[in-house]
């Protein structure tokens, strides 16, 4: 229950940074003409062509430059940015068909630009904004490959795996059952949500 704990606490700080961070890279490389712009978009879908270890260890010898340590903050901070990538997919996905025109409209007739983006951006992008967090929150939450360089092997799937290793008992087929249903939960929930969405 400890490494539940901390893997949800990580997960849930790691998609919402991801989530801020993609949305906001994909409407500016939605948005604008910029010299470099396929190098950046290049870039930032990097962390799903390398290799887990490769991302991980690079993670680890990046924390003393930054002044981290080993712990939440790093995991944190290496799970979001393996979730970038995703949220940005996702986000230019439903960008792909949108007139911004009606941004600059909503601009003329004095509306700023925070009104705009909530009234008139976010509507349009908020399925790809939903699908790329939870992504990145699921990402997280089974995440081992990188969770191994840069958390304390506190979080639940490093549990789960030294508990596979030492002993015998049920416990670990238990917390993956309930695991299962949470996802499943969770697309129960969802499904009706998009459905809504797409007929309205």
């Amino acid at each position: 229950m400890g490494g539940l704990r901390i893997s949800l606490i990580i997960a849930l700080a790691s998609t919402t940074l991801a989530t801020i961070a993609g949305t906001s890279a994909a409407i500016a490389l939605n948005h604008y003409r910029f010299f470099g712009r396929p190098l950046i978009q290049a870039f930032l879908m990097l962390p799903v062509a390398l290799p887990a270890i490769v991302l991980g260890l690079g993670m680890l010898f990046s924390l003393p430059l930054l002044g981290l340590k080993v712990g939440a903050l790093a995991a944190t901070l290496g799970h979001a940015v393996l979730g970038v990538p995703y949220v940005v997919a996702m986000v230019l996905a439903s960008l792909a068909n949108f007139d911004r025109s009606l941004e600059r409209a909503s601009l003329n007739l004095g509306v700023g630009p925070f009104q705009t983006f909530w009234r008139i951006t976010f509507p349009h992008i908020r399925m790809g904004v939903v699908a790329g967090a939870i992504a990145t929150f699921l990402l997280s939450l089974d995440n081992i490959s990188l969770s191994i360089f840069v958390t304390r092997n506190d979080t639940l799937p490093l549990r789960l795996m030294q508990h596979m290793l030492s002993y015998t008992d049920p416990s670990v087929a238990a917390m993956s059952t309930m695991l299962l249903i949470v996802s499943f939960g969770t697309l129960l929930i969802l499904l009706p949500v998009v459905a809504r969405n797409r007929s309205g």
